[in-house]
């Protein structure tokens, strides 16, 4: 038995001060000898925690039994509190969240780096419960992860592993990959539960770019395919409404002026000239990126004027209003014309019984935040189209749809007219607005960045158009379609060419 000097402090040491100073300075276990086990002796004794208590008179055989009981128990606590100490250096320095909590799902423990990743100091977590603290109330999807802390605590055996969002005292949303492992009583009664963590944000971000990537991919195909349909499609039904729009050219010729027969004519090329008006809107609403050339709006405006007037009903007074001095922009001429297209007519559908319809151009500039002519549009300059009616008009939850897929108010609608006037607008980054109230008619304002060339030539382009007109002159027409061979070969006839008679 080996024997440890011990100097005590000067003054006088009774027997269980010398022993407090052993336990404490040494780690050496206690075992007290003693003639009189009453409380006033025994009760300051507990506090240097002895292994055992001898009386005297006593035996050498129970001394010796005594002082070996205290050593292996005192050997066995000091394995435990090693492995304690191991433990606890693991769990700490661990780079997992390490949670425990009870059935009520509140944090009885959390190591360091759960405290470090959720961004709270070392005992604020401590008591507080898993939703709120380190679980949204409410997820991203609007659902209640209460129900779901409840089940792990039931059965987490089913739940052993899991994912969901969480929260950070800094409001951040992240993702975490949990292992859940249930501490149970001597009854076999779960009591906690031990929860394992692991970040797993960036690969749920990169999921969900790669699941976008695939629905951009999947669109981009089913647009390929529609666009491979129509232009398909096209060739043939173009074709046909040649064919109408050519014989109807030719029956409004034969008929006089003052004929009744002529409304329902007329009635025919006006569904023709409707027809070819949704042959463009599939094919720009398949089409992908598009040449973009500098375009002056009040050419176009002048320029598409004729069609529209034929489009619009003659009840309908029609009024163009632009700017002289309108800056350019740089878009595409072909979804521009559909843009005007599609807004004319529906504002000719809002105006059944007549009105009026106004077309106007002017230079917009988009001032600072106070001062924002187009909401949400950065500083700069702008022009803006406009279209108003005095039609019907919508309410504001029928504005507030109106640029939906497949959203109509009329009762034959694709849904399709506005949609694609708001994908062409955003393709060439620009803005619309809609402004509309029951009975007092519509206004949609277009507003696209104003190009800054000063190259393009603002001069109107007038061209002047003659009417056909041959003197017996051969020629030679080739096509593979027999209606409108028969249709161009009738209007070349009539109009003075091939062979007389």
């Amino acid at each position: 038995m080996a024997l440890y000097p011990v100097h005590f402090r000067q003054g006088k040491v009774d027997g269980v001060q010398a022993a407090g100073e052993i336990h404490d300075r040494l780690d050496i276990p206690v075992v007290y000898i003693t003639a009189y086990p009453d409380n006033k002796t025994l009760q300051p004794a507990k506090t240097t925690e002895p292994y055992g208590y001898i009386l005297k008179p006593f035996e050498e055989r129970e001394l010796h039994i005594t002082i070996e009981m205290a050593l292996y128990k005192h050997t066995m606590e000091k394995r435990l509190k090693e492995n304690e100490a191991k433990y606890r250096e693991l769990v700490e320095n661990a780079n997992s969240i390490i949670l425990r909590w009870d059935t009520n799902g509140k944090i009885t423990f959390c190591n360091e780096f759960a405290n470090t990743f959720f961004g709270y100091g070392a005992d604020d977590l401590l008591g507080k419960n898993v939703v709120g603290a380190i679980t949204p109330e409410r997820d991203s999807a609007g659902h209640d992860p209460t129900q779901m802390i409840r089940k792990i605590t039931l059965d987490p055996e089913q739940y052993s592993a899991h994912e969901n969002e969480n929260l950070r005292k800094n409001g951040e949303r992240v993702w975490v990959a949990w292992t859940n492992k249930a501490i149970r009583d001597k009854e076999g009664r779960i009591v906690e539960i031990v929860s394992v963590g692991n970040d797993v944000t960036a690969t749920k971000r990169a999921e969900e770019r790669l699941r976008q990537s695939e629905k951009q991919l999947r669109q981009s195909q089913k647009m390929e395919a529609i666009g491979r349909l129509a232009g398909g499609v096209a060739h043939d039904f173009n074709n046909l409404l040649m064919t109408i729009s050519g014989y109807t050219e030719l029956v409004l010729k034969r008929l006089d002026q003052q004929d009744p027969t002529r409304k329902y004519v007329k009635q025919i090329q006006k569904a023709g000239e409707r027809a070819v008006s949704l042959t463009r809107q599939l094919l720009a609403f398949s089409r992908g990126q598009l040449l973009k050339t500098e375009l002056d709006l009040n050419i176009r405006v002048n320029e598409i004027e004729t069609m529209l007037r034929r489009l619009i009903s003659e009840d309908i007074d029609f009024v163009v209003l632009i700017e002289p001095e309108l800056k350019h922009i740089k878009a595409n001429a072909g979804q521009i014309e559909q843009i005007m297209l599609n807004l004319a007519v529906n504002a000719a559908d809002a105006m059944p019984n007549g009105g009026r319809f106004t077309i106007k151009t002017q230079n917009v500039i988009n001032g600072e935040k106070d001062l924002m002519v187009i909401p949400g549009a950065p500083p700069g300059e702008f022009v803006c189209l406009s279209f108003e009616d005095t039609g019907s008009g919508m309410d504001k939850k029928t504005v507030d749809r109106i640029f939906d897929p497949f959203f109509t108010t009329k009762k034959k609608g694709t849904g399709l007219g506005l949609a694609i006037v708001y994908g062409i607008i955003k393709q060439h980054n620009g803005y619309i607005t809609a402004d509309s109230r029951p009975g007092k008619g519509s206004t949609f304002r277009i507003y696209l960045p104003a190009f800054s060339s000063k190259s393009a030539d603002r001069t109107k382009v007038v061209i002047v158009s003659q009417k056909l007109r041959g003197n017996g002159e051969q020629i030679l027409l080739v096509e593979d379609k027999k209606g409108v061979r028969e249709v161009s070969t009738t209007v070349l006839r009539e109009n003075g060419y091939g062979n007389k008679g």
